[in-house]
């Protein structure tokens, strides 16, 4: 747990440093998700399924646990049943696609209307809402312009489904 906590201090702190390493990311939510397994017991599984060939490629800092958070806290936290995460990652073209799938409560339509006009418009103003996502896919747009970000889709009652697009960022390549 000691372990846990330390990488995921060291990696959200990275020296100042916006941009890590995907294989540095990973280790933040592999941490993360040992942290809040210790939490939840027997209540929370997950897998990480991606081509280890991407760990030198470069990526905002602190994407993916976010997103994995509000699946925990709006997802799987309030389900009676088990929960499951599962993390995929795969390089098509020039862009990375991170998709974060629970088997939480997923969202209701109308609520999830609002979130993706909010992701589409660029923040939000419905405090009740939250700001991770937003904050991540903000970041992102800034970064890389609006063809990247974060998308939601859910179903009530069966889970969610976060969808994040990046670039391929390689070792060397220079970002504006």
């Amino acid at each position: 747990m000691i372990t846990a906590l330390s990488n995921l201090f060291r990696i959200s702190l990275s020296k100042g440093k916006e941009i890590i390493t995907f294989g540095e990311e990973i280790e933040h939510v592999k941490s993360y998700l040992f942290i809040q397994q210790e939490r939840f017991k027997d209540k929370l599984k997950y897998s990480i399924n991606y081509d280890e060939s991407l760990n030198n490629f470069k990526v905002l800092k602190l994407i993916i646990q976010p997103i994995v958070e509000n699946a925990i806290n709006h997802g799987i936290k309030t389900k009676r049943e088990n929960g499951f995460i599962n993390i995929s990652i795969e390089k098509k073209e020039n862009d990375i696609y991170i998709y974060v799938k629970d088997n939480g409560m997923g969202i209701e339509e109308g609520r999830l209307k609002l979130i993706k006009s909010c992701l589409k418009k660029g923040g939000t103003e419905y405090e009740d809402i939250g700001y991770g996502i937003f904050n991540v896919n903000e970041r992102i747009q800034l970064q890389f312009g609006k063809n990247y970000g974060v998308d939601i889709d859910s179903i009530y009652g069966f889970g969610t489904k976060a969808t994040i697009k990046i670039p391929v960022i390689k070792e060397g390549d220079l970002l504006c």
